[in-house]
């Protein structure tokens, strides 16, 4: 993990994790997905739709996740 972070680093761009793979344990899901925000990576990629809640919920900033809801309503709101 910490040569992606490393090279990523270097390279100044944004480092992403590898995938949980095993989807039916949504707590292990959770601890890799803390683990890898206290390493410092940036995101994370996910293999399944399960995931998303628990990625975003470890990952994102409580004020970034109300921008990005408020954004998606003013959308919604738009299309109607």
């Amino acid at each position: 993990m910490m040569r992606i972070l490393l090279a990523a680093r270097v390279a100044d761009i944004d480092a992403i994790d590898t995938p949980y793979f095993d989807i039916k344990r949504s707590y292990g899901s959770r601890e890799n997905t803390q683990q890898a925000k206290d390493m410092g990576y940036d995101g994370k990629a996910m293999i399944h739709p399960s995931q998303v809640e628990v990625v975003d919920g470890s990952l994102l900033h409580p004020k970034k996740r109300w921008n990005i809801l408020k954004g998606s309503l003013r959308l919604l709101k738009r299309r109607r």
